[in-house]
């Protein structure tokens, strides 16, 4: 069960990115962390980490996504 999900932009990409805001208010748990890309690696999209907290990188290669793929709290 996830608490939420967090996008690290990472493009310029303005359809991708016209996407994820229609995506973003559709479940409350998904949020967004824009990265800076210090020093054109994104070492910043690090800094929303938290100690002591779980997280699954899911790449940005993937394609397909379902409702049911993802529990959220109730």
């Amino acid at each position: 069960m996830l608490d939420e999900v967090i996008f690290v932009i990472r493009t310029d990409d303005e359809d991708d990115l016209k996407y994820l805001e229609e995506l973003l208010p559709t479940v409350p748990e998904y949020k967004k962390y824009e990265a800076k890309g210090r020093g054109g690696k994104y070492k910043d999209a690090w800094d929303v980490v938290e100690k002591g907290t779980m997280y699954i990188k899911i790449d940005d290669d993937v394609v397909r996504r379902t409702p049911t793929q993802i529990k959220y709290p109730s």
